[in-house]
């Protein structure tokens, strides 16, 4: 069979191997549990493995992800689901003297399925080669006392609090592990369960959670005189600015400030002071060696929101400015002109520094009527920029999953671009039908625009309905992506503005 296919002792073997950390796995059940094809491999991609079992495996179906077994329970985190999986599993390693039981997770550690019965018999030969227990400082072999379970679980819980600084990822595949120490402390596993914890505060720590940054105390008179100082520092640097739009949007930044510093408002001018320092320090920087795609993904993500709030909220004084500069950037971007979109950055950066105090502004730049045809144009331009960005992730993790296999890699790389042609079918005919609705006058020519926007997302809805889009958000066996969900939450806003 194939490369990575194990039965009897290389089962035993990896089932050994997946005690101390998980490894990778593929599966495809055929009628006769024996004959069922299970690859597995320390450090291969689950994704390499899965199209192994897919080609060689009798079966119609296959699956793949990841193979930890703790104790006499083997858990299977799964890219896609299989009905009855933890039963045929079980049943494949029956067939090959592995006495273990099975529960299936899907990637964000929720269960979906388990085999478990009491009473398994004892496998001297997974038992073979594990180290004895700790030995407690100043006492001999087995004195060591397990963990008090009300501490682990107070700590588990500590732990948990933590996660909320970490990019989503890494807070799910953490709450994942959380989830199985939870588990193993209600199997009464006190020790698995505290190891658990230690790997989590290890990614914790090398992730730089659990250190609050010391926070500036500031006193008032002494203060006000240094944020005037920091006004004068930052007017003089804006002064050699070469683009006369970004330094007269500066400029009114910290005329701003000034104000605020005037009305003893010191914490209001120290924001925007800081978001002054921010954008010349990026303006200075301007340094080679960065990717425009990923600097453009970076800033994206951090501009996003602020543009977003501004934009709903009338929080500047040119909303109708701010809107091209963010669709010109967005547009570019999506257009695969990432230095393009990263040129009218500092223009929008210096936009939100100044951001109106109090009030609102948005009627000073979109009549009021329309405001919401206006915002819903935003929505579209943002929602295609962010589908992008997941292809993008998307490409590189099956990149990186067929890295050892020059062949399949050479195939891969020939068939990419078909992901972004799937997201191209969600064109900028929306956008460009939202504003036609915004220009129109209300009345007959507005309500019949309406009704082709409908069109259009009907359209768009049926696109989704497709099998791409169907399995790539959570089934396409590289990773979680928000491609069509991205999508489906921006229509179904879109829908709502223009009913």
């Amino acid at each position: 069979m194939g490369s990575y296919n194990v039965a009897g002792s290389d089962l035993k073997k990896m089932v050994m191997a997946a005690k101390k950390e998980p490894v990778s796995f593929g599966f495809s059940p055929a009628a006769d549990d024996a004959a069922s094809y299970c690859g597995m491999h320390k450090t291969k991609a689950p994704a390499v493995i899965g199209k192994e079992a897919k080609d060689e495996g009798e079966g119609s179906k296959h699956t793949f992800g990841t193979a930890s077994v703790d104790g006499k329970m083997m858990t299977l985190t799964v890219a896609r689901d299989l009905p009855g999986l933890a039963k045929k599993f079980k049943k494949f390693l029956k067939a090959n003297n592995v006495m273990l039981n099975v529960q299936i997770m899907d990637e964000d550690g929720n269960l979906l399925d388990s085999d478990v019965e009491e009473g398994l018999p004892d496998d001297p030969d997974l038992d073979e080669g594990e180290a004895p227990g700790p030995v407690a400082e100043g006492g001999s072999e087995g004195e060591s006392q397990p963990p008090d379970a009300a501490a682990l679980v107070k700590r588990l819980t500590a732990l948990r609090d933590r996660f909320g600084g970490l990019a989503p990822e890494l807070a799910g595949r953490l709450g994942a592990v959380l989830k199985q120490a939870v588990d193993l402390v209600r199997a009464g596993d006190l020790a698995g369960a505290a190891a658990l914890a230690d790997r989590i505060e290890a990614v914790l720590a090398q992730a730089g959670q659990g250190s609050p940054q010391p926070q500036t105390q500031t006193q008032p008179e002494g203060d006000l005189q240094k944020l005037r100082q920091a006004v004068a520092v930052l007017r003089d640097k804006a002064g050699t600015l070469a683009d006369a739009a970004v330094k007269a949007a500066i400029l009114d930044a910290l005329g701003r400030a000034d104000g605020l510093i005037g009305q003893r408002e010191a914490e209001q001018a120290l924001a925007i002071i800081r978001k002054v320092q921010a954008l010349l320090a990026k303006t200075a920087e301007g340094g080679p060696g960065t990717d425009p795609a990923d600097e453009w993904e970076r800033r994206r993500a951090a501009l996003e929101p602020q543009v977003n709030q501004a934009l709903s909220q009338g929080l500047v004084a040119d909303v109708d400015t701010l809107r091209k500069l963010w669709t010109w950037a967005v547009t570019n971007a999506a257009d695969g002109a990432p230095d393009k979109a990263l040129a009218a950055l500092p223009r929008i950066e210096a936009a939100l520094a100044a951001l109106a105090q109090g009030g609102n502004a948005f009627a000073e730049g979109i009549a009021p009527d329309v405001q919401p045809f206006a915002r819903a144009r935003v929505i579209w331009t943002d929602a295609r920029a962010r589908m992008f960005g997941e292809i993008r992730k998307l490409e590189a993790d099956i990149t990186a999953a067929c890295a050892d296999d020059a062949e399949l890699a050479a195939e891969v790389a020939a068939a990419m671009p078909m992901l972004a042609g799937y997201v191209e079918e969600l064109d900028t005919r929306l956008t460009d039908k939202m504003d036609e609705i915004v220009n129109a006058a209300s009345g007959p020519v507005r309500d019949k625009l309406k009704g082709e926007a409908r069109a259009l997302i009907e359209t768009y809805r049926g696109v989704l309905a497709g099998d791409f889009f169907t399995d790539v958000d959570s089934s396409s066996g590289f990773g979680t992506y928000a491609v069509a969900a991205t999508a489906s939450e921006a229509l179904g806003q879109i829908e709502a503005a223009i009913a």
